[in-house]
């Protein structure tokens, strides 16, 4: 990182780096990085875009996205995070056919002072809710109702629980596979309950 610091702090500029999150949810935002760690440690501001978190009482518009701080070495931070959306404008004309050029741009919304990294992302996830037993039932039901499948496609049991709004999209991307034996199929996931344990004797 040392000849792009030399070079920044040569010309006055700052450089900008784009790069993405591991999957991991288990580690906070500072660690999930992708890449060294130096990018982290050397960067004087360290910024996330992701989509609004959704909650399992409702479902954000899916161009719904925030802004957010995860890192700042200056005391002037507002804490939490931009609300914004994306939206398609006219940006010019292809003087080649006439047709208009689109271009996507943020709509700014408002700063959500509750969005902050440990509240969205990693560890600070909250309790799996009221939804745990009662899908761990519900799956069991639904199962029995195709004896003689072995597997059953895991986007047909997730269709027909949030059709029956047993869970909700949030929890079954965060808490459904705690519930699943998986197996893929020909390139197709299918599943099972997870089937107890047996008793030690």
């Amino acid at each position: 990182m040392e000849p792009w610091l030399i070079l920044a702090q040569t010309y006055n500029i700052a450089i900008i780096c784009v790069t993405h999150f591991a999957k991991d949810t288990n580690r906070s935002m500072l660690h999930r990085v992708l890449g060294s760690s130096a990018f982290v440690q050397t960067c004087r501001s360290l910024c996330a875009v992701m989509e609004q978190p959704r909650t399992e009482e409702e479902e954000p518009d899916p161009h719904a996205k925030v802004f957010m701080q995860v890192k700042m070495n200056l005391p002037e931070h507002p804490g939490g995070a931009w609300k914004f959306h994306t939206e398609r404008v006219e940006v010019g004309v292809d003087h080649r056919n006439g047709k208009p050029i689109y271009a996507t741009r943020p709509a700014w919304d408002e700063l959500d002072a509750g969005l902050t990294p440990n509240s969205t992302v990693g560890k600070a996830r909250g309790p799996k809710s009221q939804y745990e037993p009662q899908f761990a039932m519900w799956f069991q039901g639904f199962y029995l109702i195709y004896p003689n499948h072995e597997w059953l496609p895991v986007s047909t049991v997730k269709q027909v629980a949030l059709q029956e709004k047993v869970v909700s999209a949030s929890w079954w991307d965060k808490h459904s596979g705690d519930h699943m034996e998986k197996e893929n199929v020909s390139g197709q996931w299918m599943c099972r309950p997870k089937r107890a344990a047996p008793a030690k004797e």
